[in-house]
């Protein structure tokens, strides 16, 4: 995906890491300093300071957080990946399937 597409087009799952980093920084602030953010998710999930890092890097790709300025990120409403992941699951449905799916 290109730069914070958000959730536009979902390409795969979270892995079970990066779905609970982004529970935690989602659930309780929704901007974070880079270092903040880090620091949440090595305390929250117990994890070192490059897996936490790397998980952050992945949520930012992802667009699930969005840099706001260098040092700013802030966190998408938890439940929008789970509607776009739900789009993107019924129109990959809907193309192998051959049938039309109408939104309601």
């Amino acid at each position: 995906m290109r730069n914070n597409q958000a959730t536009d087009k979902i390409s795969r799952l979270l892995k079970k890491r990066e779905l609970l980093a982004y529970y935690v920084l989602c659930k309780e602030e929704i901007e974070y300093n880079i270092g903040e953010a880090l620091d949440t998710i090595i305390n929250e999930l117990i994890l070192s300071k490059k897996v936490a890092w790397n998980i952050l890097r992945r949520l930012i790709r992802l667009g699930l957080l969005t840099r706001t300025d260098n040092v700013h990120v802030k966190c998408k409403e938890f439940y929008s990946y789970f509607d776009a992941l739900l789009q993107s699951y019924r129109e990959r449905r809907a193309r192998r399937t051959g049938t039309m799916w109408r939104k309601r």
